[in-house]
């Protein structure tokens, strides 16, 4: 890398899948789409992967740097593997040849996404960064590494790297899965393991991955077929809610509630089952009913106490007195904060997800007419809401974070947003 000005662009968690054109399940699986507000979620005919927004995305960012070194980072979750599907293969454990097909579709599923990254590594003063998280964690492989930079920088496999961490000029980047069933080694090569065959001894290797990488393909993906909002919205307690409040809104006949609670028990008993045989040869998948619980709680409230990315932060800062900014991901949730910790105010910031969510339309202003009790007038409507099929409403805001570095060294950092209608960068505040 040259000196001299350069800048720093950082997305995180966009969670490709295998694309809209594959299975069907396999397009409910996928993140990283936008689907028309008003059309049933089960209906995937008009869904369409966000590829064009981070094509646009990429153009701007190579016309607008034509004379600085830019670097493109990653912060964890950029693809998802745990939502492909493997024809006669077992999900798990996790072999290396199987990961490379994953990828491989990945790949397939969205291919001017990688046409993209291409053309940004042909500018010769452009790079890009990987930092693995909790659902990519197959970037652990060597192979994988391999057919990435074969898709996107054939010529110049210098211009891609692979990290996990990241302390520079005072600035730390993780993805920040803290959670103690998303924790993994922020050492890449300890997260693969060798395992011996039962009855053949075959030594072959593994990725040693997460608890919740079980939770997810085994618990959560069977779940999302029935109701779309899994994963897709920043505190679950809604969806639990609304599965809840399904048979008074519909007759028992036609009520998914059922359905759904009969997955969720069958699928956690196997859960639990594969974790308590499996537990000898893939320690992390150590587990008992009550942790599993706790996790379920954790999707529910949205938070484990201390294992926040707010709390990995904070603890950060309070380690490494050098360190003035913390930059994580993971949450899906983008915001930043000033921290009082130690002499001085330091900042978090997540960038959040470049996927679509949604939230329950809650009442507006002028809703409440009321001309005292406003507040007891909102809580009426949103119980009023509660008995009848909810108002959900897109949100899509293409977070980013932009490190600059002028010409004397000196280090400014901004929280965007890439605006896909206007086609350019806006502060993250303007919307």
């Amino acid at each position: 890398m040259s000196s001299g000005a350069r800048k720093i662009y950082v997305i995180s968690d966009l969670h490709l899948g295998a694309g809209v054109h594959s299975s069907w399940k396999e397009s409910m699986h996928e993140m990283f789409k936008s689907h028309p507000a008003g059309l049933d979620f089960r209906d995937t005919s008009e869904d369409k992967v966000l590829d064009p927004v981070f094509h646009d995305f990429i153009h701007w960012v190579v016309s607008n740097h034509e004379d600085e070194d830019v670097c493109l980072r990653f912060l964890g979750d950029t693809f998802d593997p745990l939502a492909v599907e493997l024809d006669g293969r077992a999900d798990f454990p996790q072999y290396e040849g199987d990961d490379v097909l994953r990828f491989q579709k990945i790949a397939a599923g969205h291919p001017e996404f990688i046409v993209a990254l291409r053309f940004f590594c042909e500018q010769p003063r452009n790079y890009v960064e990987f930092v693995p998280g909790n659902h990519d964690l197959f970037l652990a492989w060597p192979v994988v590494q391999t057919e990435v930079v074969k898709l996107i920088s054939p010529d110049h496999p210098e211009r891609v790297r692979f990290l996990t961490s990241l302390a520079e000029d005072g600035v730390y980047f993780e993805h920040g899965a803290t959670e103690p069933h998303n924790r993994f080694d922020l050492i890449l090569k300890k997260n693969i393991i060798e395992e011996v065959g039962p009855l053949s001894g075959e030594v072959r290797r593994t990725l040693d991955v997460t608890q919740g990488h079980y939770l997810s393909r085994g618990l959560a993906n069977p779940l999302m077929l029935i109701d779309f909002l899994i994963e897709r919205m920043h505190i679950h307690g809604f969806v639990w809610l609304d599965i809840l409040l399904h048979p008074f809104r519909r007759p028992w006949y036609r009520c998914r509630s059922f359905v759904f609670v009969l997955v969720a028990a069958y699928h956690l008993t196997k859960i639990f089952i594969f974790h308590s045989l499996s537990t000898l040869r893939h320690m992390r998948t150590k587990s008992g009913f009550m942790k599993i619980l706790k996790v379920l709680w954790w999707t529910i409230t949205g938070a484990i106490d201390g294992t926040t990315t707010k709390a990995r932060a904070e603890r950060y800062l309070r380690e490494h007195d050098e360190t003035d900014v913390v930059v994580l991901g993971h949450e899906h949730s983008p915001g930043e904060e000033l921290l009082h910790i130690g002499n001085r105010p330091r900042k978090y910031f997540n960038v959040g997800a470049w996927i679509q969510m949604w939230e329950r339309r809650v009442p507006s202003p002028s809703e409440l007419t009321w001309k005292r009790f406003h507040r007891l007038q909102g809580l009426l409507l949103f119980l009023r809401d509660l008995f009848q099929s909810p108002e959900l409403v897109s949100v899509m805001l293409f977070p980013v974070l932009v490190v600059s570095h002028d010409e004397k060294g000196e280090r400014g950092v901004r929280f965007m947003r890439w605006d896909s209608e206007g086609k350019e960068i806006r502060d993250f505040t303007d919307q």
